[in-house]
């Protein structure tokens, strides 16, 4: 199987976005508690209930840990346990996963002997909402925990544990990236474990194609296409995912062609090596 494109409403969440996203044939969301002011989920029901959409035939990811309307961050019980009600009830059916969103955000608040025994009460909060029926399964999203305040190990000592990791990867934050293509890292991790592995945000929020260096363009030859740039993410070991804005139909459309497009293997290790030291 090949790259599967998932539709991010981290930016847009509108009701426009997410109708363009499931005119053209997507079928794969994630959002979060905090995305679109806490209501990304209602938008999304919203447009498939009109488009008269088997809501159950998407696949849905999203992710808890910050608040809609403050954005504090918290990993207790309560508030993990609230914000998963009320996906719940804003989607009208359960999730197929279930993240923990940014737990480094917390724990970097915490000394590094209690951050181990606050991760395994997050874990057991998690394995207890997908065993209330919230979510199929459980996983972690990561802007920059994973090496840094915890290892996937940490979350995976009682079952069931994490079925999937979402972490960033562009070019221009390419960390994980470039320790997947010389098998080390999270992404290498996960995929020994069987687990799934989603790269958000390839395009970095749209940074790659706007503001990239000459040398990086040329290299990639952008041309302000994300083709380039999303097949080097695409080609990288162990990704199955990418999720990323779906704010237009022509961007939809060079996304999908991206993923039909293969980056040449020395290609990516020269590129990643070079922008991740």
């Amino acid at each position: 199987m090949g790259v599967t494109l998932v539709a991010g409403l981290y930016r847009d969440s509108s009701l426009d976005a997410i109708d363009t996203a499931l005119c053209s044939g997507i079928t794969k969301f994630d959002a979060a508690s905090n995305y679109g002011a806490g209501g990304a989920h209602r938008r999304l029901r919203e447009v498939a209930t009109r488009r008269d959409i088997d809501f159950d035939t998407l696949e849905i990811t999203s992710k808890i840990g910050f608040t809609p309307k403050n954005g504090d961050h918290s990993l207790d019980e309560d508030t993990l346990t609230q914000s998963a009600e009320q996906i719940r009830k804003d989607l009208g059916r359960s999730l197929d996963l279930l993240y923990v969103h940014n737990p480094e955000v917390t724990l970097a608040t915490l000394p590094s002997h209690r951050r181990l025994a606050k991760i395994r009460e997050c874990v057991r909060v998690m394995r207890c909402l997908c065993g209330e029926g919230l979510a199929r399964a459980w996983g972690i999203a990561s802007w920059n925990g994973f090496g840094q305040y915890f290892d996937l190990g940490n979350w995976q000592e009682e079952e069931p544990g994490p079925a999937g990791i979402m972490v960033p990867g562009s070019v221009l934050s390419p960390r994980y990236l470039y320790e997947a293509v010389n098998a080390c890292g999270p992404i290498t991790d996960a995929t020994r474990d069987s687990l799934g592995v989603t790269v958000a945000a390839p395009l970095a929020g749209g940074a790659v194609l706007s503001a990239p260096s000459e040398n990086l363009a040329r290299f990639l030859s952008l041309a302000h296409s994300p083709v380039p740039a999303l097949s080097v993410v695409a080609s990288v070991p162990g990704v199955d995912r990418i999720a990323c804005g779906m704010s237009s139909t022509a961007h939809i459309t060079a996304n999908l062609q991206a993923l039909q497009e293969t980056a040449v293997p020395e290609k990516i290790a020269k590129l990643l090596q070079a922008l991740a030291t």
